[in-house]
């Protein structure tokens, strides 16, 4: 299911391009964006990883790589073009940084006046910062990656992040051509290191947060935050089976971590922290609602795992994968939680839109329609998307 951060190893005409590189330049220049008001409030500083883009107050930033480049949604207007602000670009060259950007990062993010973004795709992985039309280009910090025989690199780098407060919070898991703890002399066996890390966006100092774990695959991963609290989850077997985490929150100021009793499947990011509500799947099936102040669990849907989801005052919905009798794959159900406690099917089968974000009167998400294999970043108003139809947009080219 699309939104499993587990998985390892993963045209415009001119005319149109001068009114949207000019609208551009207009929201950039304004220092409109959440995360980049000198006097934001706690909320309106924190950004979290969504499947490679940058959620800000008045727009998303975000890498269509069947484009070849960073794209902004404009949440007003529905509109949606390259980032870039450069007269008559083409944006086919390394001299458009909609371009050059797309083509090396990983993810990216916005502190201030400040574009944050990482690469690992050629060479060394590295974090950088740059200003927002790509100039004054700096790395914070490298990772070395070494070759082996057999097409394999020490050196890797997996994981997921969050921007806040000035900081970059880091899930890392870098692999290591050795020996796994539970596997001595295993062969084809990759360990990765894996901790969580703050760092220093202007020294570079990198802080970690938590002991370092050796496994298979990525120990941790931000799930957000909430107050000065980071809330992750932390794997506790990867030997077969399912594999399944238990959620932690981590004080900011006082280091001190405390575990939630929560032992859950991890398929259900991003969307899992809104307010004061983190929402988890259990390992045997059923979503819950856990209020992050009363210790107050919900039970919102019995048996079936979300996958993707919104949780905001005005829209409460997720997906489901819809599995046959024996086990095989039949496509997807879309639930409205409503005030009643109630879960509407709003979509099933193979023609569906999975949701992600609520921001204005969009839904942001993925479609997918019968006969095609392939998830699209689209968007849909909410008004149609509550209706069921299916007359969303594409924000992601067709390969």
């Amino acid at each position: 299911m699309k939104g499993n951060l587990r998985k390892r190893k993963r045209a415009f005409g001119s005319g149109r391009r001068m009114l949207a590189g000019a609208a551009l330049a207009a929201v950039l220049g304004a220092g409109l964006f959440g995360c980049g008001k000198e006097t934001a409030g706690e909320e309106e500083s924190a950004w979290r990883d969504y499947d490679h883009a940058c959620d800000m107050e008045e727009g998303m930033a975000y890498l269509d790589y069947n484009a070849g480049l960073v794209k902004f949604l404009d949440y007003e207007t529905g509109a949606f073009y390259p980032l870039c602000v450069r007269p008559n670009c083409f944006h086919d060259s390394e001299e458009c940084f909609a371009h050059a950007l797309c083509e090396q990062t990983r993810f990216m993010g916005r502190l201030g006046e400040k574009w944050y973004y990482w690469t690992s795709y050629d060479g060394d992985g590295a974090l950088h910062s740059c200003d927002l039309d790509g100039g004054n280009d700096r790395v914070i910090e490298t990772y070395a990656r070494e070759e082996y025989e057999g097409g394999h690199f020490e050196g890797n780098v997996w994981g997921n992040v969050l921007f806040r407060d000035g900081s970059c919070f880091l899930a890392l898991g870098m692999d290591k051509m050795e020996d796994l703890p539970n596997n001595p002399g295993g062969m084809g066996n990759v360990a990765t290191v894996s901790g969580i890390y703050r760092y220093d966006l202007d020294t570079g100092e990198r802080e970690a947060l938590c002991p370092e774990k050796t496994m298979s695959i990525p120990s941790y991963t931000l799930w957000g935050s909430y107050k000065n609290q980071l809330i992750y989850s932390e794997l506790l077997n990867d030997e077969g089976g399912s594999m399944v985490s238990g959620l932690r929150k981590l004080d900011l100021e006082t280091k001190e971590v405390e575990e939630l009793d929560i032992v859950a499947r991890e398929i259900l990011f991003p969307g899992c922290v809104s307010g004061n509500f983190l929402l988890y799947n259990k390992p045997e099936g059923g979503l819950v609602a856990f209020d992050l102040d009363s210790g107050e669990k919900t039970m919102i849907l019995e048996d079936e795992a979300a996958g993707d989801i919104v949780w905001e005052e005005d829209l409460k919905a997720f997906s489901a994968l819809q599995s046959s009798e024996t086990g095989g794959y039949e496509g997807y159900r879309v639930y409205q939680y409503t005030e009643e406690g109630e879960c509407q099917l709003l979509y099933e089968g193979e023609t569906v839109f999975l949701p992600r974000m609520l921001r204005g009167d969009w839904v942001i998400g993925y479609s997918v329609k019968a006969g095609q294999s392939m998830l699209r970043q689209s968007i849909i108003k909410k008004e149609d998307f509550l209706a069921g139809k299916t007359n969303w947009t594409l924000i992601v080219e067709e390969e």
